[in-house]
Order: C-alpha cells, then sequence, then structure tokens
C-alpha cells in the first residue's frame, strides 16, 4: 500500500454513535475522509475490538467477508492494527508520537502515517 492508492475509508470505532458524531463535527479532517454512510460503530454488535466480532462486523458491512485483504483498517491503537492484521486486513496505523512500532504481537501495521491530517492522501 502506497499514499498514491486510493481507497474507500470507513470509520471503525469502539465509539459508541454519539461519539462518533461529536468527533466528525470539531475535526473538520474527518468529515472530509469520512461521510457519514462510512460511519461504523461496533455498538451495533456490542463487542469491543479486538473481538473477532468486531472485526466481521466490519467485514460484513463493507462486503468483504470473502476478501478481508481488500479492507484497510486505520488506527493509532497496536491492538486494533494486530487485531485487523490476523483477520486478513491491511493496516494503515497513526504513528502520533512518532516512537516507531514496537509491539511484539502478531504482524505490524501495512503502512505508518504521522497524523489524521496525513488520512487525506489516502481517500478518494
Amino acid at each position: 500500500m502506497k499514499a498514491e492508492d486510493k481507497f474507500d475509508l470507513v470509520m471503525f470505532s469502539n465509539g459508541s454513535h454519539v461519539t462518533l458524531k461529536n468527533a466528525r463535527s470539531t475535526h473538520d479532517v474527518l468529515k472530509i475522509v469520512f461521510p457519514q454512510k462510512n460511519v461504523l460503530s461496533v455498538d451495533d454488535v456490542q463487542a469491543y475490538k479486538p473481538s473477532r466480532k468486531a472485526y466481521n462486523h466490519l467485514l460484513k458491512s463493507v462486503d468483504k467477508m470473502e476478501r478481508p485483504q481488500e479492507v484497510v483498517l486505520i488506527s493509532s491503537n497496536p491492538f486494533d492494527i494486530c487485531g485487523a492484521r490476523a483477520m486478513g486486513m491491511k493496516a494503515l496505523w497513526i504513528n502520533r508520537t512518532n516512537g516507531g512500532w514496537i509491539d511484539q504481537l502478531g504482524d505490524g501495521p501495512t503502512c505508518i502515517a504521522k497524523s489524521f491530517a496525513e488520512l487525506a492522501k489516502f481517500s478518494v
């Protein structure tokens, strides 16, 4: 996955629908990168990431159960990156501290961005 690659992005969060709505209303880049139709909460399945049930909810919602390698999960949480990779997805890690990948569980991120603002270059 390269910065010039383009993907349809879905915000997939452990946050509630209300929390996600508030985040989008206070961070302009989130409104640009994630239109409302592309916002998904684990509230719908009552299972938090890194539960397989949560990731299956994402894969079903984007019709990729049989092709998880076509999904790119974006997160600043190492547990989320490891969980997505364990499910066969690609994972873009937001390295907010510039500390580098140190998690030793599972596969590391497919690629790294330094901030949420950098996500715009990955959107369509």
